[in-house]
């Protein structure tokens, strides 16, 4: 029964909230708590009876329907950037990666990548490619992932069946070698099987099924299996 008076309360202060809260008047000194309105436009500081902390955004949430929202933001993969998110107005509270939405609520919602890493876009919540994406009111939970890439991409390549001839690489980067090449983001790379005395060329494998002796791989956005060119004794 003292659990059910609790929810009422807040609820209550929710309600208040959504009734007199006015963007850039919601925030209360010490963050992240969001409070009513007159209690911010008050020059003293709020009491903890006039906020709504995140804890208990979090629970209201539970029990509100459609007047309390939950956003969440994850990194993908998550050891190639860092994400986090933060309230633009009153009728937002974030912490971290988490934020708890009323209506008409907005979140900024930031993508950080790590070293030689790129932010590539967002998915789950929107496609855009901005690492610093304004997520407007929503109508539902969410749960936004920001997509990260290896900057810079190695491809290895060798041959197995033959005389062990090296396989020629090269990239739109410029890199022109045998057995690898290092290409960035988006490039391509193009690689040729070479004649081999005695053998016959007979196909790819690994990074592609192709039976032509020159492979072009295109639009490279993520790490590749090495490029294996098979060959067989000419009878």
């Amino acid at each position: 029964m003292r659990w059910q008076a609790t929810v009422i309360k807040a609820g209550s202060l929710v309600a208040a909230l959504l009734m007199s809260c006015e963007p850039g008047e919601g925030f209360c000194p010490v963050g992240p708590i969001v409070c009513e309105g007159e209690g911010c436009a008050d020059a003293g500081a709020p009491t903890t009876e006039q906020c709504i902390t995140f804890e208990q955004a979090a629970e209201l949430a539970k029990f509100a329907g459609r007047r309390i929202r939950k956003l969440t933001v994850t990194a993908e993969p998550p050891m190639f950037g860092f994400v986090s998110a933060t309230a633009t107005d009153s009728r937002a509270i974030c912490r971290d990666n988490t934020c708890y939405l009323f209506p008409d609520g907005e979140a900024l919602l930031h993508a950080v990548p790590t070293t030689q890493v790129l932010f590539v876009g967002w998915s789950g919540c929107s496609t855009s490619t901005d690492s610093n994406l304004t997520l407007p009111a929503t109508a539902s939970n969410l749960q936004c992932v920001a997509h990260f890439a290896p900057a810079f991409i190695i491809l290895s390549a060798s041959s197995t069946g033959g005389s062990g001839a090296p396989i020629h690489v090269t990239s739109s980067t410029g890199c022109d070698s045998d057995n690898s090449c290092v290409v960035f983001y988006g490039g391509s790379f193009t690689v040729t099987a070479p004649t081999d005395p005695g053998f016959q060329f007979t196909g790819w494998t690994g990074c592609a099924n192709s039976t032509d002796p020159v492979l072009v791989l295109t639009n490279v956005t993520g790490p590749l299996p090495a490029c294996v060119a098979q060959y067989q004794p000419v009878p």
